[in-house]
């Protein structure tokens, strides 16, 4: 493996995105979210927008709606950029 595959594969992108996935999962478990509202979290902090979101978790952008109002309940946070800190323990 060359130095820039190594880099590529163990650089500070991927070693970022690793700990943003490990936070996210332990805050899905922490706050009881359902595999759906996990994978909805993962959109969330890869900041897509409603409608990108409901067309990849294949639902309406009510029922997408729906889910992230659950999550912001379970997480008692008030929308979506504090929901994000939050589960990235940017907030307590």
């Amino acid at each position: 493996m060359s130095a820039a595959q190594t880099e590529q594969s163990f650089g500070p992108g991927n070693d970022l995105a690793i700990l943003v996935q490990l936070a996210v999962d332990a805050a899905c478990e922490k706050h009881g979210l359902t595999p759906k509202e996990c994978s909805i979290v993962n959109l969330l902090v890869d900041g897509l927008s409603d409608k990108e979101m409901a067309e990849l978790v294949r639902c309406s952008p009510k029922t997408l709606k729906n889910h992230c109002a659950s999550i912001y309940r379970k997480c008692q946070v008030h929308g979506r950029a504090e929901g994000v800190a939050k589960l990235l323990g940017r907030r307590p």
